[in-house]
């Protein structure tokens, strides 16, 4: 049904286009009757011929109706192709509107699949959890998110109840859950916002509409009445119907380049103020992006600290936005970054948590040498585990500290080289001294074979 008015309303902007030019003059309402008494007869301008004082009163008349047709038309004429522009505008705004809930509709579709395997896996383990200790979890709990889902997995990990592993698993299920269930509201708002924006379209393409019809009707008052003035002021000046044509279309050319000038200001004005509009919106995209970790992940700041039955914990909770290796090179504020990434970079929200991988000592913190980013390298012994781009003034931690395994260290943000809020992680083998550029291994591997999963999304 909305392709189908979608349709429509292009056909609509097309007829208007090709009324604004004057193609569609012949076949629209000419101007009303009773609009013939404010033109003089030839027998007005026969009896002023006679007196002075009449004719100049009627070369004055015909002159100010002479000008008045050219004024209406022109004026006519400006406003149809505001009307049309503003048709245009709410065009294209369906247009975006229709692409966005298409997509979110698409994304919430994804999400619920993915939803539900997260929800299938989660099950699993409740099952083969009560089977082999008996404990009462249950699964419409864990899946409710908000704070009971999250309080449940910290009293289970505090007893020792869940790995790191499950605990990643349940901790995916619960944000896929959230975040099928966050599109799938914004996928409702912005059909609710199409339909919106379909009325105003229409509503738009309606005025526009009038506003040729009215542009066509002042052009043929002027075809209807132009030449018969300029004859009968002729007559009162003695002089002839082409001189004073001729004499008219030269203020009519001015009064046309004074309005294509107006009309070329407004249009320059209306797209500073797109672009302006555009930019705003894109800025706004870029903060709400950035406050989202990137817009991938329904991760919380408050997330409880990590547990396992091993050394070594996931330093924080999120989605793997960009993996250990080659990548291209990206351009942020502070430069580009390099075609080579030594860490794996985890995306969430900004503030969310971030924890000491396993127990250590800090041997580095700060933003020197780092292009701006705040900075944690910890020293575990046999490696060095680094943190990366947290926020300015969110780094918990000094130089010298010893650090226990999922100690809470710090608060994701985006410092440095970065394009939204998230943890660079690098683990590098201790070969006596740490440099960013040294040997690194890669994260997702090295974790992996400690029983730890990167990411939960």
């Amino acid at each position: 049904m909305r392709n189908l008015v979608r349709q429509k309303l292009w056909g609509g902007r097309w007829l208007a286009v090709v009324a604004l030019v004057g193609m569609l003059a012949s076949s629209l309402t000419a101007a009303p009757a009773q609009a013939e008494s404010k033109y003089p007869s030839w027998d007005d301008i026969k009896s002023a011929q006679s007196n002075e004082a009449a004719k100049k009163s009627e070369i004055q008349k015909i002159t100010v109706l002479i000008n008045d047709l050219t004024d209406e038309y022109l004026a006519a004429q400006a406003d149809a192709q505001t009307k049309l522009d503003e048709y245009d505008d709410a065009l294209t705004a369906y247009s975006d509107g229709l692409t966005k809930y298409q997509n979110l509709q698409a994304k919430a579709a994804a999400a619920k699949t993915t939803a539900e395997e997260s929800k299938k896996k989660a099950g699993a383990l409740v099952a083969q959890m009560y089977r082999s200790s008996g404990t009462d979890l249950s699964l419409q709990l864990l899946l409710s998110g908000g704070s009971q889902a999250q309080d449940l997995l910290y009293k289970l990990s505090a007893l020792g109840q869940i790995t790191d592993t499950n605990y990643q698993i349940y901790e995916s299920a619960i944000n896929d859950a959230n975040l099928a269930d966050s599109l799938s509201r914004d996928a409702e708002a912005a059909s609710n916002a199409l339909a919106d924006l379909e009325g105003i379209a229409k509503q738009k393409y309606a005025e526009a509409e009038t506003a040729q019809q009215n542009a066509a009707a002042a052009l043929q008052a002027q075809e209807d009445n132009e030449d018969r003035l300029y004859e009968q002021l002729a007559v009162l000046e003695n002089s002839t119907a082409s001189l004073i044509k001729e004499r008219q279309d030269g203020i009519k050319k001015e009064k046309e380049e004074a309005a294509r000038k107006a009309r070329e200001e407004a249009e320059r004005k209306r797209k500073a103020e797109a672009a302006r509009k555009a930019r705003a919106e894109k800025a706004a995209a870029a903060a709400e992006k950035n406050s989202n970790g990137g817009g991938g992940s329904n991760g919380s700041s408050e997330s409880v600290p990590p547990t396992s039955s091993g050394s070594w914990v996931t330093p924080t909770y999120g989605y793997i936005s960009s993996g250990y290796g080659g990548r291209e090179t990206v351009e942020t504020s502070a430069g580009y970054t390099s075609s080579i990434h030594n860490a794996t970079d985890i995306a969430n929200k900004c503030g969310t948590k971030i924890y000491a991988a396993a127990a250590g000592t800090v041997v580095r913190t700060g933003t020197s040498g780092m292009a701006g980013a705040e900075s944690i390298v910890i020293n575990h012994g046999g490696y060095y585990t680094l943190y990366l781009h947290m926020q300015h003034g969110h780094v918990y931690v000094k130089v010298g500290d010893k650090v226990s395994k999922g100690e809470y260290i710090a608060d994701m943000g985006s410092t440095g080289m970065s394009t939204g809020c998230h943890l660079h992680f690098g683990v590098y083998p201790n070969h006596g001294t740490w440099a960013y550029w040294g040997a690194s291994v890669n994260p997702v591997t090295f974790m992996s074979a400690r029983g730890v999963r990167l990411g939960v999304g």
